[in-house]
């Protein structure tokens, strides 16, 4: 029943930002995850760009912030279109200084699930636990579904959102035509 709570509040809403932060803090509730991230492709596909984090510190927010998609220690569920988990820091071959970093966080193991749409990927959402990632096949089937209607859910708000400012720019047009 939560999760269709949770379904139900991503899908009426059409603020990108209000779905973003519904996704990102609901996804530890999907999984029981102690932080969660959503990064989203930038323009250009070739960086992923921090778009919401949930119980993230801001010097970690600010150090996953912008992330090249060629790092291979963070695009590869994005490469290969399905969840991957890490089950300890360690596991992932982060820079010494990045694993440092969520240790002091507090945080071991991490799955990485592609935000993915029938157009494609848009992004990825990252849980990370306290312990090492464990989860059974059925918690990653779970996770999977969830974030692909997450993704389906963020790039409506998106869509909606750009249409939305085409739709304000013509009035504003209209607006200067009348005027004149």
């Amino acid at each position: 029943s939560s999760l269709n709570e949770i379904t139900t509040q991503m899908s009426s809403s059409l603020d990108p930002d209000q779905t973003l932060h519904l996704v990102a803090s609901s996804i530890q509730r999907v999984v029981g995850g102690d932080l969660a991230v959503i990064f989203l492709l930038s323009q250009d596909g070739e960086e992923l760009v921090l778009a919401e984090a949930s119980r993230l510190s801001p010097q970690l927010s600010e150090r996953l912030s912008l992330i090249p998609v060629m790092d291979t220690t963070w695009s590869e569920a994005i490469r290969q279109g399905r969840p991957v988990t890490h089950a300890t820091r360690r596991a992932r071959g982060l820079p010494a200084d990045l694993d440092e970093e969520l240790k002091q966080a507090g945080v071991d193991g991490s799955v990485d699930v592609p935000l993915a749409t029938p157009s494609g990927p848009i992004g990825m959402a990252t849980v990370f636990f306290r312990d090492s990632a464990r989860l059974n096949p059925e918690q990653l089937d779970l996770l999977e579904t969830f974030v692909a209607q997450s993704a389906i859910a963020v790039a409506n708000a998106r869509a909606h959102a750009a249409t939305d400012q085409a739709l304000q720019r013509q009035v504003d047009q209209l607006s200067r035509l009348e005027a004149i």
